[in-house]
């Protein structure tokens, strides 16, 4: 049986804000307008004597596409620009009887409100005045707190598995485990975040201002090639009122998108079996070392469709990994299959006793407690062994080692290789339409597979299906951002914005439709099988199993599980403002 669970979360918002030319400006008009994915320019422009200069027109020119965005400044002299996409500008303020200022160099973040302003000398518009340093990067419009991860750092810090988010580490404030950072595969050990000791479940994950967070571990759903993150900022605490569905704190993502000029790169990691030491166990038991191998490659590719018009981004990124480990455990022996523990012993050269359980009773020395008798040798006759558990031991391979000398624990030892499979294609589009509008659009797909090893070999098919390993899986990630800008007036601005994130993973255990009947358990369980999914069962025993030096592979004695599971979880949101 197949089954699905489908988590939707949709929050919709829509308004429309007008901001008017009064005093309230100064005070923070930029704070009113959502900038989830962008940031904003303000400032006040003054005259010589240091007057509010009003109706002066303020434009803000992206310089890599020529985007322009231009404010008017109301009676107090102040201007506000917000939704702008983080970048480098160039601003220029022109106002009559004043000569025209340029102001070059201004970076803007995401999530940021840029201070840039601008005192005007007395002359003709024909004439300028231009800056070339940069302005102060202090924030003084917000009081939240933060750190911006630059694209120089994302592209030129050491990232081993080049996982975008393992730099959010870096920020005070940010417990990651390990596993955070790690190469982005599968979707369970990179998900978990604290944010100034919240929970790792309560943070916010946001990709070009539409929701990231998959709804199952609010992880990220989609992990963004480093190649193509512009930037990001960790945000820790004090959000603005823009912020939502959050008690930890918000990391937020920025791609790149194309210019008036081509650019791209190209980039290949490798790392292979010559180039890695065996590890301590298998050269222990003599073993070769196990294949492995890591190729993370991509490349991607920017710039125009139309000049100062229509812009592209495209980003692949292809991960060929096979893992090398080893597995060390314990399995039963030969004599005690046949039921013979005289020859069980523990760390301290102690036998180990095998009761007969059929000889129960009351222990008349010590009322409510019962007592039981040993089995004569230590050794189980072979009518006391249950059918059912005889026939399980011929689905377990015997021991390949002798193990320790007085307990034998130890006595199995196998390495073993583990491929995976990425595959990362990201496209955007940006597009200046008339009258100062802007539209983009992102899609953004990952498929991954993972192989998970026979760790009892595939010599016998009893081995294959019960080998207690997680299953393989096929994982897919899709992430999708539509965000739309219009200037209604000189103070009045729409912003519209909508997203959408799907996460799914499907598995099978090698021991799914197996028929437990077939090792003697009742034929009742062909009726259950009607209404549950029949499989291989799973089976501990105390000291004995496997362990592993990977994670997320398996480990234990028997069986992995009782399911073939398609998990899939959307999350769905539009925003207006």
């Amino acid at each position: 049986m197949t089954k699905i669970r489908t988590l939707i979360h949709v929050s919709l918002t829509t308004a429309i804000v007008a901001v008017l030319g009064t005093g309230l400006l100064v005070c923070g008009t930029a704070q009113l307008f959502a900038q989830v994915g962008t940031g904003a320019i303000v400032g006040e422009v003054q005259d010589p004597s240091g007057g509010a200069v009003v109706g002066a027109r303020v434009e803000a020119v992206n310089v890599g596409t020529n985007e322009t965005s231009t404010a008017i400044t109301n009676k107090s002299g102040y201007y506000s620009i917000p939704l702008l996409k983080p970048g480098a500008y160039r601003l220029s303020v022109q106002a009559k009887g004043f000569k025209r200022y340029f102001q070059q160099n201004i970076h803007l973040d995401v999530a940021t409100t840029l201070s840039v302003n601008a005192k005007l000398s007395l002359g003709e518009v024909t004439q300028s005045v231009t800056v070339t340093s940069a302005p102060p990067v202090l924030e003084t419009q917000s009081s939240q707190l933060g750190e911006v991860i630059t694209n120089k750092s994302i592209e030129n810090l050491p990232l081993d598995g080049r996982n975008a988010y393992g730099f959010a580490s870096l920020v005070p404030g940010v417990i990651a485990p390990s596993g955070f950072s790690q190469t982005a595969f599968d979707e369970y050990n990179d998900q978990f975040i604290s944010i100034n000791g919240s929970r790792p479940n309560e943070n916010t994950f946001l990709l070009d201002g539409g929701i990231n967070s998959e709804p199952a571990f609010t992880g990220p759903g989609y992990f963004p090639s480093v190649d193509m993150v512009q930037q990001y900022k960790v945000q820790t605490s004090n959000f603005d009122a823009e912020y939502s569905n959050t008690g930890g704190g918000l990391i937020n993502v920025v791609t790149k998108s194309g210019t008036n000029q081509f650019h791209g790169s190209a980039w290949e990691f490798f790392r292979n079996t010559d180039l890695v030491a065996n590890d301590f166990f298998s050269n222990h038991a003599g073993l070769p070392r196990a294949q492995f191998r890591f190729n993370q490659f991509g490349a991607t590719l920017g710039g125009p469709i139309r000049h100062n018009k229509t812009f592209f981004f495209f980003n692949y990124e292809g991960l060929r990994w096979v893992q090398s480990g080893s597995a060390i455990g314990t399995l039963p022996t030969a004599a005690q299959r046949a039921g013979d523990f005289s020859q069980t012993y523990d760390a301290q050269g102690k036998l180990i006793p095998i009761y007969n359980p059929f000889t129960t009773r009351p222990d008349p020395n010590n009322p409510g407690q019962y007592i039981r008798d040993q089995y004569p040798g230590n050794v189980i006759p072979a009518s006391d062994i249950n059918p059912v558990a005889k026939q399980l031991l011929d689905y377990l391979p015997l021991p390949n080692q002798p193990g320790q000398p007085l307990t034998g624990i130890g006595n199995y030892i196998t390495n073993f290789s583990s491929p995976i499979h990425e595959n990362n294609f990201s496209l955007r589009i940006d597009q200046v339409l008339p009258g100062n509008q802007r539209l983009f659009v992102r899609y953004s797909i990952n498929d991954t597979t993972q192989t998970r090893p026979n760790l009892y070999g595939s010599s016998n098919p009893n081995f294959v299906i019960s080998s207690p390993t997680a299953g393989n899986d096929f994982l897919r990630q899709q992430q999708v951002t539509i965000n739309y800008t219009k200037p209604l007036t000189s103070n009045l601005l729409l912003n519209l914005n909508s997203s959408y994130v799907r996460y799914w993973i499907g598995r099978q255990l090698p021991g799914y439709g197996f028929n437990p009947t077939k090792v003697g358990f009742p034929s009742y369980m062909n009726t259950l099988a009607q209404k549950y999914p029949p499989c291989f069962p799973s089976i501990d025993i105390s000291d004995m199993g496997l362990s592993l030096s990977l994670g997320n592979i398996g480990g234990g004695l028997m069986g992995g599980g009782c399911y073939k599971e398609p998990l899939i979880k959307s999350r769905f949101r539009v925003i207006g403002v």
